[in-house]
């Protein structure tokens, strides 16, 4: 189906649609369809649409009426025009390297990155929100959680259009975490787009695999044997069964709008982006300040035209990896525009006790109410090289000057003293007063762990 300039434009103007003409790409556009948008844009700067009556009077323009919806015209006209332009690009290209005795296919890949670039077709819906069919709801409105213990307590869930950074040092586990909270939407039904900035797709496809075996990322390093391999391809069988969703690894991407190519060529409902790499999206810009808030500006801009939830991870500097547990939205790298556009900012630090990371993770913004709550990530290793995640729930009053070992041992009094009673802690601080903190104190104490007994006796009402 061939879709002409003027049958767009008719129903652009006739509806009082002018979007469906201003947001084509203008380097796809004949020059008198340019002339034409410019009349338009002009018009809308002084704060009206002009009538098709109107628009006759300036330009030779036959008006040609439709019954297809305009959204429908737009996306096939654009699609049409892109791909014709695209080719035409292309052509002269190589023709160009073969009059300069060049390979004719010589900087072919980088200019066509550049041409999607620029040829990217945005959305150019509008919601009418007394027609708009409530109907829509059950598909379209949603409030998406992190399915990670914990996370929820932190924003209460993610809507569409939140923008989400998390903030480490170097080899500070913030890949980490995204790659939980990557898989943990993915087990939970949802189309899921990880950017893969700092590694090749196929590396991290590797590397999920092994997360989701349980493994050490270092197990393929050491190559795989008949054993391994029929566990991964069972692996494979079991996520083709039985997950209609998808997990996506797109290259790395210098700008929204690549990214943005990837998202409409899957033709998929994506719910999340991850992007492991903010700060590598600037492309070749020299003002890191400046490219950096560009970026995160298209970004929350990206994430609220499309309904997504946007989770990104960038490197802190030098001084926030100084800093450790007082790491602030002052100490991101590159650019603090970053918070102007971020909704919830996690800053992650790493502990060492007893030779394990722990990962001290806090809220350094959140528009979404709560900075007091923070949870302790806990990467696992063994020695036969299974590895795994484990979280906690750190107390509002947590001091990062307390062993962090010793906070665990008192998490895990009151969950089996709660556990055993059935009662609140809450319930228990009112019954024994100063004496509930005095028991956890002695309870988490090394060789006081007989937690069964203890509890036994405080349900007797003889809590020593």
């Amino acid at each position: 189906m061939e879709i002409k300039f003027a049958e767009l434009l008719t129903a652009a103007l006739a509806n009082k649609n002018p979007q469906y003409v201003t947001r084509l790409p203008q380097c796809m556009l004949h020059e008198n369809e340019k002339k034409q948008v410019a009349y338009i844009n002009e018009c809308l700067e002084q704060g009206w649409v002009p009538s098709l009556e109107t628009f006759k009077r300036n330009f030779r323009f036959i008006e040609m009426t439709t019954e297809i919806p305009a959204d429908v015209l737009y996306m096939e006209f654009a699609t049409a025009r892109r791909d014709a332009y695209l080719a035409e690009q292309i052509a002269e290209f190589v023709e160009e390297n073969k009059k300069q005795n060049k390979s004719p296919y010589q900087g072919l890949a980088d200019f066509q990155l550049k041409l999607l670039d620029k040829t990217v077709i945005s959305s150019p819906k509008i919601i009418d929100y007394g027609e708009l069919p409530r109907e829509s709801y059950i598909s379209n409105v949603y409030r998406s959680k992190y399915y990670v213990p914990y996370f929820d307590e932190i924003s209460d869930g993610l809507q569409g259009g939140d923008f989400v950074v998390i903030m480490a040092g170097t080899k500070g586990y913030k890949t980490t975490l995204l790659k939980e909270l990557t898989r943990a939407a993915w087990f939970n039904g949802e189309d899921v787009v990880f950017c893969s900035q700092e590694q090749a797709p196929l590396s991290l496809a590797q590397q999920l695999d092994m997360q989701n075996l349980g493994k050490t990322h270092s197990t393929l390093r050491k190559g795989i044997n008949d054993t391994q391999l029929k566990e991964l391809q069972g692996f494979q069988q079991k996520v083709r069964k039985e997950r209609g969703n998808k997990l996506f690894i797109t290259p790395p991407v210098k700008s929204v709008r690549q990214l943005h190519e990837y998202v409409v060529s899957l033709n998929r409902p994506v719910r999340k982006i991850f992007i492991d790499g903010l700060n590598l999206m600037q492309g070749d810009f020299s003002d890191s300040y400046n490219s950096l808030q560009k970026v995160c500006s298209e970004l929350k801009s990206y994430a609220i035209e499309h309904n997504l939830i946007i989770i990104a991870v960038t490197q802190s500097n030098r001084e926030g990896y100084k800093s450790s547990m007082n790491m602030g939205a002052q100490h991101i790298a590159g650019s603090f525009a970053i918070a102007m556009y971020a909704d919830i900012m996690l800053a992650l630090s790493t502990i060492e006790e007893d030779n394990k990371p722990y990962v001290y993770t806090r809220p350094i913004l959140n528009r979404h109410g709560d900075l007091s709550r923070k949870i302790l990530m806990m990467p696992r290793y063994t020695p036969d090289g299974k590895a795994w995640v484990d979280f906690d729930l750190l107390p509002k009053d947590y001091n990062p000057d307390e062993a962090v070992i010793s906070v665990l041992s008192k998490n895990k009094v009151r969950a089996t003293v709660t556990e055993t009673l059935g009662i609140s802690w809450d319930n228990v601080t009112k019954e024994l007063g100063s004496q509930a903190d005095a028991l956890v104190e002695f309870l988490a104490e090394e060789g006081n762990s007989n937690l069964e007994k203890t509890v036994n006796e405080i349900g007797n009402g003889d809590p020593f």
